[in-house]
């Protein structure tokens, strides 16, 4: 057990600094989206009732949904 310890050290430090890149990237690029996402979060955590912030929210778009879309445009455009 002691070796995997003395293996995940320098490993940790590894992961810490990848991570911190990430964030600081992600600041950079995305203040405002991430202010966002921390409020709607923070909000969620202090009441449940709230949006669930971890929860997808968007439509999903399925291929048959885009192939019978896409005939009925031809269809009209046919007529």
């Amino acid at each position: 057990m002691l070796w995997k310890v003395k293996e995940a050290l320098p490993e940790l430090s590894e992961h810490e600094a990848v991570l911190n890149n990430l964030k600081e990237g992600l600041k950079v690029e995305y203040t405002e989206a991430s202010s966002r996402w921390k409020e709607q979060v923070e909000a969620w955590e202090h009441n449940p009732s709230q949006p669930n912030p971890y929860k997808q929210s968007t439509e999903k778009i399925m291929l048959a949904s885009v192939h019978l879309k896409l005939a009925k445009e031809d269809t009209s455009e046919i007529e």
